[in-house]
């Protein structure tokens, strides 16, 4: 014993030892969790304490806790760890037996505060210090507990003896013992790990590659992400299979917030599973994803809350997921809740059969900078002993799991659309009355209802940018059933070479580009990522989409968009590309096969006037879409009504024209929509007539407005019958100048103003 020490607690042999809880609040920012995460989560370097106090342990890493106890425990107690939540809510996390326990004086005891690390967060100094061997989880359910030696909350202080025969107690009608108890509650040892003198020699770094290519170690080097370590039940993992997410509940929602898109997660399953009715299993690393979206949920994903109504409404989405075992074995079809205790045990072992052991990520991380890996009961961060985030423990526990992860789908491909569309989808768009609401809302309920969406409308009313936002705001709200958009124009050349795919030159150094292989067209690089081969569901926006013939573009897509599988006339590998729906596959896709989500969709728009080269589209083709109509909106007979229209949409594009601008915009535009019956212009057109006219001086108005309407209406009205009265009635506008109208409307148009022709 060192001169600094007063008194030291000899072997206990006791049958029934002290079991001390130590209620931890879950604020990340909290001194007491700081040094919990830093000393009892992870393990310190003897090599920091030994020139302060004699160490009891033989281990290179030590695990501690401290407080200002005046007594010191006994060797063989045990501290009970818990994650708290408030005075009545939270869960037990570790079970550590005290290995030694001691009284620091006081200048012994600040040398040891800084030492540690505690004094960076506090000014205390913790004279009682418990030296731990070993350390659990702790399979306790705090609820059970509670009732069963009448607790009503947590105690007031983080270092307080539970009192087993307590009055009300029946603890010693359920267990035989205190060390009874002790046997049972105890989950897997993380510490101490196998050390590499034991019976298994462990691998050391040498043995180890240390220039292994994974996309997340290159993610990690090159965008230099917080790398975080997220810990739960086992059968957890398998909702992270299903929608690509892990979620948080609401106490943790800024943990959430902090979590940024390129952040990388190391998912780690704990031993026991959060349901005594399914069975434990060695804990360890299961995957590794980088994060994508933050979204909220309102409905139940997790077991935990189908089973007893908990809620994890916080979500964060993987744009990519790396995972070991054999996921193919997970039925993602059915959720968590429509399985038998027997089927997620299966399943759960499927998914973390090549699990990276925790004691052997232990050793990897430890081997990398000294410190362990962060278990703990909820979200850890990678951090170096100053506080800064740490890379090279994530680095070499990918590295050393790089043969066993797979790259799997972030998409739940079996998962309807069942949402609605935020009415900020539209702004910076103006729509009179509650038109864009209607739209949102038609929009929303062909989705629900399995349909695919043509917008149908004059030309600019703004049919293609509703469509994009839409499909926008779906991929960026939905980020577990839609991987993005693609937004396309459709020609009158196209075929199902350009939609479905075909055969293309391949070139390699034998062939010199005389191989063909099948190469996918528009529509099926939406359903695989072409760089990771891995599942997707990107929507397609195709504009314009009357201009196609529809027969020769869309060919076997017939089949595909009324629900059924098709084979294509092209292989792969020997075998028949296939295009499938998630009726007829069970697991991922194979190299041959296309899979289309439940949830995968359409967005087309057509403009209502005829155009030159346009196609009809055929009615089994159209009754696969729901038709919503995009209007031009009804303008007024009274120029004022007509003039307060224009600046309420000018406003809209934040144009401030003049109100002699405004009026005569107004009345051009008046007088082609009212010229000919179900022929009209949409306000985007208008909008570029009034961006051209208002950027020159109202003294040429006449000629600048004659050059606007030849350069953004008159390419409407090409095809269109009866045009000729349409350029009549805009020649009829008095800020027109009429000769310069006509010779463009002969030359454009094929049209006159005379009256006889």
């Amino acid at each position: 014993m060192t001169s600094g020490e007063r008194e030291q607690s000899g072997d206990s042999t006791a049958p029934d030892p002290a079991v001390y809880q130590v209620p931890i609040t879950t604020d990340d920012e909290g001194p007491i969790r700081i040094n919990f995460d830093r000393t009892v989560v992870t393990s310190v370097q003897r090599d920091r304490l030994e020139d302060i106090c004699e160490i009891p342990l033989d281990h290179e890493t030590v695990r501690v806790w401290g407080n200002t106890a005046s007594k010191a425990a006994d060797t063989g107690d045990y501290l009970l760890f818990a994650d708290r939540d408030g005075h009545y809510g939270g869960e037990y996390t570790l079970l550590a037996r005290i290995e030694h326990a001691t009284i620091l004086d006081e200048e012994t005891a600040a040398a040891f505060t800084e030492a540690i690390g505690w004094g960076e967060v506090s000014d205390d100094s913790y004279q009682h210090v418990m030296f731990l061997d070993p350390v659990y989880e702790t399979t306790l359910d705090r609820e059970e507990f509670w009732e069963t030696v009448g607790y009503n909350g947590w105690p007031n202080n983080t270092f307080a003896r539970i009192k087993f025969d307590r009055t009300g107690s029946t603890f010693f009608s359920e267990y035989d013992s205190i060390p009874t108890f002790i046997e049972e509650i105890r989950g897997e040892k993380l510490y101490p790990t196998e050390s590499a003198d034991e019976d298994e020699e462990t691998p050391g770094p040498d043995s180890r590659p240390t220039n292994v290519d994974h996309p997340v170690i290159s993610h990690i080097r090159s965008a230099s992400p917080t790398v975080y370590a997220f810990t739960a039940p086992p059968e957890y993992w398998l909702t992270t299979v299903e929608y690509g997410s892990v979620s948080f509940a609401e106490e943790h929602r800024d943990r959430w917030a902090e979590l940024s898109e390129g952040d990388v997660a190391v998912l780690h399953a704990r031993a026991e599973p959060s349901d005594e009715e399914l069975s434990p299993r060695p804990g360890g690393i299961v995957g590794v994803g980088i994060l994508g979206r933050r979204f909220e949920k309102d409905e139940p994903w997790w077991r935990d809350e189908h089973e007893y109504g908990e809620s994890f409404p916080l979500v964060a989405a993987f744009d990519r997921l790396f995972l070991a075992g054999s996921i193919d074995r997970i039925d993602t079809s059915r959720s968590v809740a429509e399985k038998s205790t027997a089927t997620i045990d299966r399943e759960t072992d499927a998914l973390t059969t090549d699990r990276l052991p925790t004691d052997r990520a232990n050793d990897i991380c430890a081997e990398a900078t000294g410190t362990e890996f962060p278990v703990q009961s909820m979200h850890a961060t990678f951090r170096a002993d100053d506080g800064t985030d740490e890379r090279d423990r994530p680095i070499a526990l990918v590295s050393a799991m790089a043969e066993a992860l797979t790259e799997v789908s972030t998409i739940h491909v079996h998962e309807s659309y069942r949402g609605a569309i935020s009415g900020e989808t539209l702004e910076g768009l103006y729509f009179p009355d509650d038109q864009g609401e209607r739209i949102l809302e038609g929009i929303a309920t062909a989705l629900r209802s399995g349909k695919h969406i043509l917008l149908t409308g004059p030309p600019g009313t703004g049919k293609t940018e509703i469509a994009r936002r839409v499909s926008s705001a779906l991929a960026d709200d939905y980020p577990y059933l839609y991987s993005g958009y693609e937004v396309t124009t459709a020609t009158a050349d196209w075929s199902t070479f350009d939609t479905v795919g075909g055969y293309m030159p391949t070139e390699s150094s034998e062939t010199d580009g005389d191989d063909l292989a099948f190469t996918p067209g528009i529509v099926l690089n939406r359903l695989k990522d072409t760089r990771t081969e891995t599942q997707s569901n990107e929507l397609i926006v195709i504009d314009e989409l009357n201009r196609a013939d529809i027969d020769k573009a869309f060919g076997q897509l017939f089949t595909l968009l009324s629900g059924q599988s098709v084979q294509l006339p092209y292989t792969r590998n020997g075998r028949e590309i296939e295009l499938t729906t998630t009726d007829d596959l069970s697991g991922p896709p194979a190299d041959h096969q296309y899979l289309v989500p439940d949830s995968w969709r359409i967005f087309a728009t057509m403009n209502t006037y005829d155009k030159t080269s346009l196609y009809e589209m055929s009615y089994a083709f159209m009754r696969r879409f729901a038709f919503i109509r995009v209007p031009a909106p009804e303008l007024p007979a009274d120029d004022g009504q007509l003039e307060d229209l224009v600046y309420e949409y000018a406003s809209a594009w934040e144009l401030d024209p003049d109100r002699n601008v405004a009026m005569t915009v107004g009345r051009v535009w008046r007088e082609t929509n009212n010229a000919v019956e179900e022929r009209s212009i949409g306000p985007a057109i208008v909008e570029d007539v009034l961006r051209y006219v208002d950027q020159h001086p109202e003294s040429a108005l006449e000629y600048h407005l004659t050059q606007a309407v030849i350069s953004y209406i008159f390419p409407q009205l090409e095809g269109v019958p009866k045009r000729r009265q349409i350029v009549r009635d805009i020649a009829a506008v008095r800020e027109i100048d009429d000769s310069l109208l006509e010779q463009a409307a002969r030359e454009m148009l094929q049209v006159t103003l005379a009256e006889n022709e």
